[in-house]
């Protein structure tokens, strides 16, 4: 971004008089949305983890339904004791499922904003 703040394109806008939101916008977001979109993946897939490690250890809300207070649930009421293995197991390969999928997208994604940037 700062690379971008002192590119052609922008000065010349500057120069026409258009406003930092118009810059902004037709300028610099379609230039680093190649960046903004991967770790955009990746936080989302870090933040549903960080939530369910949250809610599976109890310090959760117990009134919001999660796949966290799932297995917490299955494993208070002994589920893996007592051999209850669709208790416990759905929501965590959701859970696994979902964060997997998400950082494989972000960092196919990531990937190709280098090929784009021209850093590999």
């Amino acid at each position: 971004t700062l690379q971008l703040r002192d590119a052609s394109f922008v000065l010349s806008s500057k120069s026409i008089g258009f406003s930092d939101n118009k810059i902004l916008l037709s300028d610099i977001l379609p230039n680093i949305v190649y960046v903004i979109i991967p770790k955009f993946m990746l936080t989302i897939a870090s933040a549903m983890f960080s939530e369910a490690s949250i809610s599976f250890l109890g310090l959760g809300d117990p009134s919001m339904k999660s796949w966290g207070m799932m297995l917490n649930f299955a494993f208070m009421k002994g589920g893996l004791i007592n051999e209850m293995w669709w208790w416990y197991l759905p929501p965590g390969f959701c859970i696994v499922a979902v964060v997997f999928s998400l950082m494989l997208i972000g960092f196919s994604l990531e990937e190709k904003e280098n090929i784009v940037m021209g850093l590999e």
